[in-house]
């Protein structure tokens, strides 16, 4: 009954017992880790089988993006996740990876119909 949801918690509801400024810089480590296998993967393949330019303005794009994630996060001490407001970067990030390797795959299907 007393128990918060994630998005309710801040840094001192949660057991880490490091400093809030490093816990804060390495979930943004931890996070664009998670995002660089799909983010490299669809960037290649965009590249190679769509067009090499859309590619290239989706990663700049992408780049941007996880920057301002990165920036915003690691200024979020004392905040609650729901206040960070980090969705607005993390959103656009998988739809751009999602869509460069989802144009990949079209691209690769097409091309072995063919």
């Amino acid at each position: 009954k007393g128990r918060k949801g994630i998005l309710e918690q801040s840094y001192k509801d949660l057991p880490a017992k490091e400093d809030e400024e490093v816990y804060l810089r390495q979930r943004v480590l931890t996070n664009q880790l998670e995002q660089m296998p799909l983010f490299i993967v669809g960037t290649f393949l965009c590249a190679l089988l769509v067009n090499g330019k859309v590619a290239s303005i989706l990663s700049l794009v992408w780049v941007v993006l996880r920057r301002m994630y990165a920036s915003t996060y690691k200024r979020a001490g004392g905040k609650k996740l729901k206040q960070i407001g980090l969705a607005k970067f993390t959103v656009p990030c998988y739809f751009i990876c999602n869509t460069m390797v989802m144009a990949a795959g079209i691209q690769a299907v097409r091309g072995y119909v063919r």
